[in-house]
């Protein structure tokens, strides 16, 4: 005699009934058990259903949970890690970090490499001299005892950013001529020439092929 789910008590089993119902019991899940679900589906938005304690050890490594499962953050913003180590929002936009995209090396030596506090001075010893790309913004000096030029190159062949500043130093007895290249004009009120030895003069881009040089020049 046993219980028989569907016979009810004291209904006489058959030998296969009673393996079947030995192998029931076996299986049944109960609150204290450790028994394994396969191939089951547990739906937690039924009424009451929860799923409790899921520890990061029960998700298989190749589970690769898509990222918007989670709960979704602040539209467009870079992600960091918090005090704690949680990944959290951060105030940098994506804008922000698109500024840096195609960056090959670390930006503050860059910024350092053209902000460089010191000058090199380009000393010329000949008798001509005609000015490149190196000279922006940096001194250059004419130093022989015999007179001497220096060409300003036309935009098509040396092409100075507007804005740019040379300084033209005198440090030989030679007399210097600041020459006009093709197509190139030099403004002055004063004449081109470098009025004595150890006198200085700059010259200053104001558009394409357009100059003025100002300094201590020989009067007009």
């Amino acid at each position: 005699m046993a219980w028989d789910d569907n016979k009810g008590i004291g209904s006489e089993l058959s030998s296969s009934e009673w393996n079947t119902h030995v192998a029931d019991q076996k299986t049944r899940i109960t609150a204290a058990g450790t028994a394994t679900l396969t191939n089951k589906t547990i739906n937690e938005d039924g009424t009451g259903n929860a799923i409790t304690n899921l520890a990061n050890a029960s998700i298989k490594a190749a589970a690769a949970i898509a990222l918007n499962k989670l709960a979704a953050t602040t539209v467009s913003r870079a992600l960091v890690s918090d005090g704690s180590g949680f990944v959290a929002v951060a105030t940098t936009t994506a804008a922000e970090i698109e500024y840096v995209n195609g960056v090959t090396s670390a930006i503050q030596t860059q910024l350092n490499a053209k902000a460089a506090d010191t000058f090199t001075i380009n000393t010329q010893t000949g008798t001509s001299y005609t000015l490149v790309a190196g000279d922006k913004s940096e001194p250059v000096t004419m130093n022989n005892a015999g007179a001497s030029t220096l060409t300003v190159p036309p935009n098509s062949s040396v092409a100075f950013v507007t804005g740019t500043s040379i300084l033209i130093s005198q440090l030989g007895a030679g007399q210097v001529t600041i020459t006009a290249g093709a197509g190139v004009t030099i403004r002055t009120p004063q004449t081109l020439l470098m009025r004595a030895q150890y006198t200085s003069c700059s010259l200053l881009k104001l558009g394409t092929d357009e100059w003025i040089l100002s300094g201590d020049l020989e009067a007009a």
